[in-house]
């Protein structure tokens, strides 16, 4: 059976195992005598020991009162002051090292840790919350890129754009479009779904909402030779080129406010252009101006 240790010089413990020449104490913990001493009023520390210990004990050096004061120093290099074992994967002093550094990753500051914790916290926050903005944004673009007709659709009603509306203002460049409409068919579908629009340079991310707003205003000069070729797009009962070209427009809006107005370019400019040109042909005076 296995005795505690006794505080005497070997220890109980030592005794019983037979290991009296490795009984050993650190340095400044109390043996038995010393104990012994101190509570009988005979052992007086010198002022230097005693300081120490206050200071193990977490006590200041001039709290006469006795009243203590708040511990910075962690307890596991107290331990061996208090005659821990230090080796030893089940020592003492490893499981109080465990305890500190699980505080620390938790953000608990009462045993020694700083500031880092909540800084590393906040950084894996805001890291988080980047990506969750960048996420709905990317889904929010793909959800209005999917609404935009086939590119057969897309040509055919370019060129009535061009031949019936365009030569009035003259506000989009045939050629500039028709190499914009080349590079947006050409994006690769994995560019679109795993990096979104912020992989895409400003004209080219906005250009959905132009392609929108040629379509929606060419939908409104419509030939009526070509009405039975376009009946295809029309997706409710009883809906007209103006409904349809109603939904177009509002898509390219849509579009246009997931950037704000920091995204400016030459194509986000053109596509406000087109709205208010849609909005006065469709009586809507009022609105175009806002």
């Amino acid at each position: 059976m296995l005795h505690g240790c006794d505080r005497e010089l070997p220890c109980g413990n030592c005794r019983s195992r037979n290991k009296e020449a490795h009984c050993a104490y650190e340095a400044g913990a109390p043996t038995a005598r010393e104990h012994n001493e101190t509570h009988a009023g005979l052992y007086i520390p010198s002022s230097s020991s005693s300081s120490a210990r206050n200071d193990r004990h977490g006590y200041g050096s001039n709290s006469g009162s006795g009243t203590p004061t708040s511990r910075t120093e962690p307890l596991s290099s107290m331990a061996p002051s208090w005659g821990y074992a230090q080796t030893g994967a089940a020592s003492t002093l490893s499981f109080l090292q465990k305890i500190e550094r699980a505080s620390t990753s938790d953000g608990d500051d009462g045993l020694g840790a700083g500031h880092e914790g909540d800084e590393e916290a906040a950084a894996r926050a805001s890291s988080s919350s980047h990506y969750q903005d960048s996420f709905a944004l990317r889904e929010k673009y793909k959800g209005l890129i999917r609404l935009l007709p086939a590119r057969m659709y897309i040509d055919q009603l370019a060129d009535i754009f061009f031949k019936e509306f365009n030569w009035q203002y003259y506000l989009v460049e045939p050629q500039a479009f028709r190499e914009l409409l080349d590079q947006w068919t050409g994006l690769p579908y994995k560019v679109l779904s795993a990096r979104g629009p912020e992989a895409l340079s400003p004209d080219l991310r906005v250009f959905p909402a132009l392609l929108f707003e040629v379509v929606a205003t060419a939908l409104l000069v419509l030939p009526k030779a070509l009405h039975e070729s376009f009946a295809s797009l029309k997706y409710a009962g009883n809906m007209t080129f103006e409904d349809l070209a109603g939904d177009y427009s509002e898509s390219g809006v849509a579009i246009i406010n997931l950037f704000g107005p920091k995204a400016l370019s030459v194509t986000s400019i053109q596509v406000g252009f087109l709205r208010a040109s849609f909005l006065k042909y469709t009586a809507n005076v009022t609105e175009s101006v806002c």
